[in-house]
């Protein structure tokens, strides 16, 4: 027997006193969405957090560096210290030659006495000691005098036992802007600023350190100019390499040598190159491989002055775009060279972006730049 109501206006809303099963799972599922979407922001945002702070810390402790140089008369080449028995003595006489102040790689005397280290890029791979090529160049690596008012002894010999200390060299080439804080045991209490104290009273607060830097000095390209750039690197957790230590890691050394066989562009702001490194050069192949939007290098080239003498030139560039996937190119003799495009964002190249040779540096985030003179 079947029953038939009738609806009228009155009751139509007795009819309907709720919500269905389909609907409650479908504003669930909306909601999840949501919460899902607010989650995912966490982690960019504090991405982007860590992004701004360095690059917080970088722009500020890059200016106060370039202050430092002049401040404590660094442009002084009566307060270097450097090996005599280097490869390459540095003559600071000689306005053809360029320069990398770095106190904090001498972070011991073993290292010290290498005579390659006095060397910039550091040690060597395959290619930068291939042979008397004019298309290799070098930076002579400088210390500092721990004392200025010092007066050096004419041999050059003992000159090293006058260079900056480990201690000074960090407390002058390491920012002190990142501080240091300590997480306590108990979640429930904020973290607590790391501080340098003697006999329990805080002297100053702690820093990581992990922000450092070093120059470099290269002159004019111009025969009759006695001027030089000054670039101030600034590099986070930089590598400082020990050559005590033997196999060296291939992917802790910090500084590779490449060539750079193809150039397009007419310099102005960077252009485009193609490096490229050789089988039998490991850590070189595993930095190129790892080369992204964001980090350094310095392009080398030997120029002839107008007045006939060679010089090495270098600048410092930015890596703005890198190609994804590098060229393999089997050469004769079962040689392998490996091959990448990439981007460079930077100062003018003085002429169309020809060059010879390419030094990546690992970890560099800044370069600032400014032209002074030498004090002889």
């Amino acid at each position: 027997m079947f029953i038939h109501h009738r609806y009228t206006k009155g009751n139509r809303r007795l009819a309907r006193s709720g919500i269905s099963l389909i609907e409650i799972l479908m504003s669930i599922g909306v909601l999840l969405i949501g919460l899902l979407g607010v989650v995912a922001l966490f982690p960019a945002g504090q991405h982007r957090a860590q992004q701004s702070s360095m690059e917080d810390r970088k722009s500020l402790g890059g200016r106060r560096a370039v202050r430092e140089f002049s401040i404590r008369d660094m442009d002084d080449t009566s307060n270097w210290i450097y090996n005599s028995q280097a490869p390459h003595p540095a003559n600071p006489a000689d306005r053809r030659q360029s320069f990398c102040v770095d106190p904090r790689l001498f972070f011991s005397d073993t290292v010290a006495q290498q005579k390659e280290a006095w060397m910039f890029p550091f040690g060597g791979n395959p290619y930068e000691k291939s042979g008397n090529n004019e298309s290799i160049g070098f930076m002579q690596r400088v210390s500092l005098k721990a004392d200025t008012s010092a007066e050096l002894p004419a041999d050059p010999t003992t000159h090293l036992q006058y260079r900056m200390t480990r201690a000074q060299a960090e407390h002058v080439f390491a920012f002190e802007n990142d501080l240091l804080f300590v997480k306590p045991d108990d979640t429930m209490l904020p973290v607590e600023q790391a501080t340098i104290a003697s006999n329990a009273t805080p002297l100053k607060r702690q820093a990581d350190g992990h922000f450092t830097w070093l120059a470099t000095l290269v002159p004019e390209p111009t025969s009759d100019s006695d001027y030089y750039h000054l670039s101030v690197v600034v590099s986070h957790k930089r590598l400082l390499q020990d050559p005590t230590l033997t196999p060296l890691d291939p992917e802790s050394v910090a500084e590779n040598v490449v060539r750079v066989v193809d150039g397009s562009g007419t310099g102005l702001s960077g252009g485009d190159l193609q490096l490229e490194v050789t089988q039998d050069s490991l850590p070189a192949w595993l930095h190129l491989q790892s080369l992204q939007p964001g980090d350094w290098l310095i392009l080398h080239q030997r120029r002839q002055l107008s007045g006939g003498p060679f010089m090495s030139y270098f600048r410092w560039y930015r890596v703005a775009a890198a190609e994804e996937a590098p060229n393999i190119k089997t050469l004769p003799g079962n040689v392998v060279n490996r091959r990448r495009m990439v981007t460079l964002q930077g100062p003018d190249w003085p002429g169309p972006l020809v060059a010879h040779t390419a030094i990546l540096v690992r970890n560099v985030v800044a370069v600032y730049e400014k032209t002074i003179r030498l004090e002889q």
